[in-house]
């Protein structure tokens, strides 16, 4: 198993409409692709910054799915919406439940 952990951050006055986003719109994009486990946002409550974590089947899994036509439209509205990937970490999952 695969992980992928992104600390972004964005414009603080954009935080409901950044957080709609990434669980609507981009949750709906990737949920469809092969090797897809789970999505979360995680919202530490720092008007601003916002946490997403995407596990996946394998790293090609993953590399695929932000390959398609709808990922790339997807991540296009980065930029409409002022995100910034602060940090991005992978990992090889060891352990789960």
């Amino acid at each position: 198993m695969y992980a992928a952990i992104l600390h972004l951050t964005f414009p603080p006055t954009k935080h409901e409409e950044v957080a709609k986003f990434l669980s609507e719109e981009m949750l709906s994009v990737i949920r469809v692709n092969e090797g897809f486990i789970d999505f979360r946002v995680l919202d530490a409550g720092t008007p601003g910054e916002l946490v997403i974590m995407d596990t996946w089947r394998s790293r090609e899994d993953s590399a695929a799915a932000i390959q398609g036509e709808e990922a790339v439209d997807v991540h296009a509205r980065y930029v409409a919406l002022e995100i910034v990937v602060a940090s991005a970490t992978r990992y090889s999952v060891i352990a789960s439940t």
